[in-house]
């Protein structure tokens, strides 16, 4: 017969551990409190960005410490065919790294479909809601019509970006990470191809220059929910008349288990409930 163990602390060693408990949490809200200081200081004040060329379709990607995945981007937007002409802005979210990335642009040209490419480092890591102020920063350059996402670990073919804009209308957010939501947010099912979908992941998505560049959706971020800016992303286009859609575009990750992915998973869901539970859909 198997007994069931609970494993018990004297109160000595209780104590003990409640002031390292506490430390590490003070420490963890004074980071998120600079976080939250670093976003709103750069929704303050802007970015000054050179915009697309006439007929150029502007690539936005977020890197957090993936330098070596710089080349084969470039590479793989370089090789895009049926998209048009593109122009690539990156925002690094670890600045001790911003050397790597130059000295890999330093060595490239314009060549195939990637007509060139805009860096910006932060010091500080304000995560994947850095691309709403790069977005806001192109379209405050004059750009109007569609914004492609991927994220830096994403390996896609060569007509990614030709399917993503085939699947762009005004006001819609399209991507290749659909899902329909039917209750709890992990209470749903994969969207099918030109399906309508709850909610659109921002890696391998077209959206809207008129949602993404749109300045309430930075105003009204919920920073202490800063870095879940995927769902709010879905929240806001919905809210805002945009349809959300899947996109057949088959990718790969090259680093599944490395993004910061798996540390908010479980939040997602509290914060889909306190939006509301935007945009459910019948199973």
């Amino acid at each position: 017969m198997l007994e069931h163990q609970t494993e018990t602390r004297a109160p000595g060693v209780l104590r003990r551990l409640r002031p390292r408990t506490r430390l590490i949490a003070a420490r963890n809200a004074w980071r998120d409190a600079r976080t939250r200081a670093a976003f709103r200081r750069y929704a303050r004040r802007g970015l000054a960005l050179e915009g697309p060329r006439p007929g150029e379709i502007p690539v936005i990607i977020c890197m957090w410490r993936r330098p070596e995945r710089l080349a084969p981007i470039l590479d793989m937007l370089e090789g895009q065919v049926g998209a048009g002409t593109l122009r690539l802005y990156i925002w690094n979210n670890d600045a001790t790294r911003d050397a790597e990335y130059r000295a890999v642009l330093a060595g490239r040209s314009a060549a195939g479909a990637l007509a060139g490419t805009v860096v910006h480092s932060s010091r500080r890591n304000i995560g994947g809601a850095a691309r709403f102020l790069l977005a806001r920063a192109v379209a405050r350059a004059g750009y109007r019509g569609p914004m492609v996402l991927i994220d830096d670990d994403e390996q896609v073919q060569d007509d990614f970006v030709a399917r993503l804009l085939a699947a762009w209308s005004p006001r819609t957010y399209a991507g290749v990470w659909a899902w329909r939501i039917h209750g709890d947010y992990w209470n749903r099912t994969r969207a099918a191809h030109g399906e309508q979908a709850t909610y659109v992941g921002t890696g391998g998505a077209v959206v809207d220059s008129d949602v993404l560049g749109d300045d309430d959706l930075i105003r009204q971020l919920p920073l202490k929910r800063l870095f879940l800016e995927d769902i709010w992303l879905s929240a806001f286009a919905a809210r805002n008349g945009c349809a959300l859609r899947a996109v057949d575009a088959p990718f790969e990750f090259t680093d599944p288990e490395g993004d910061q992915w798996h540390a908010l998973a479980a939040r997602k869901s509290e914060f889909f409930d306190e939006l509301g539970r935007p945009g459910l859909l019948p199973l």
